[in-house]
């Protein structure tokens, strides 16, 4: 049957064309999906500073801003960003791009006493998501000592609390404080010492008593490999 066999040839032609398409179809998709993820860290920054604005109201409550006006802002750094056909510096421009923008707009509603809060929680967050800052160090940050340890009689009374939050800094973060406590008794007063460098009236243009851990945690890590 002519009509039979014209109806066969049909349906392998459109099965071909089927067949075909749906190969174009998860083509597209895995290049779609490689280009989402390529874009990722600029959604994960645009999460964390959100994330951040919205906490705002914490501060004070007339600090409101909608999740729509934040997508629009998000957009406005997609477009306005500098184009560029190498992705790493395309992605560098738009985060570059989304951290001026982002706040400098949000910065117009903040009361003058705020923007430098809002400058260190948008830095401290960033810094977090990149393993910059851990979490045993922003721990320690937000609730400060956790011990009360007896102060040496070269230290001043008055420095108890900053005693007690080295102590606490050289047991939870040796790699970084460990000897520091001994150093700073022994290196207390004399020029450069760390009473000198504590009561300078431009303690933060003042640089640090010189100062190396004495952490062997690694070095013992390789004896016993």
């Amino acid at each position: 049957d002519e009509e039979l066999i014209n109806t066969l040839a049909d349906s392998k032609t459109t099965s071909a064309i089927i067949t075909e398409r749906v190969q174009e179809s998860k083509k597209t998709n895995i290049e779609v999906n490689l280009m989402r993820n390529s874009y990722r860290p600029v959604a994960t920054r645009g999460s964390i500073v959100y994330f951040v604005v919205a906490d705002l109201a914490k501060i004070d409550p007339m600090y409101q801003y909608s999740l729509e006006y934040f997508v629009k802002l998000f957009k406005k750094c997609i477009d306005d960003s500098c184009q560029d056909d190498s992705l790493p510096r395309r992605l560098d421009n738009i985060l570059r791009f989304l951290n001026s923008f982002v706040y400098k707009n949000v910065c117009r509603g903040l009361f003058e006493k705020h923007k430098l809060h809002f400058s260190f929680l948008l830095t401290v967050h960033v810094l977090r998501n990149a393993g910059s800052i851990s979490d045993t160090e922003w721990g320690l940050f937000l609730r400060g000592a956790t011990t009360q340890v007896h102060l040496p009689s070269s230290i001043p009374e008055k420095y108890a609390t900053t005693w007690n939050m080295l102590c606490t800094l050289e047991a939870e973060l040796p790699e970084t404080f460990s000897g520091l406590t001994s150093h700073v008794v022994a290196n207390w007063q004399g020029s450069g010492g760390w009473l000198e460098w504590a009561t300078s009236l431009q303690i933060h243009q003042t640089a640090l008593p010189a100062f190396e851990s004495t952490f062997e945690g690694d070095e013992e890590n390789d004896e016993d490999k």
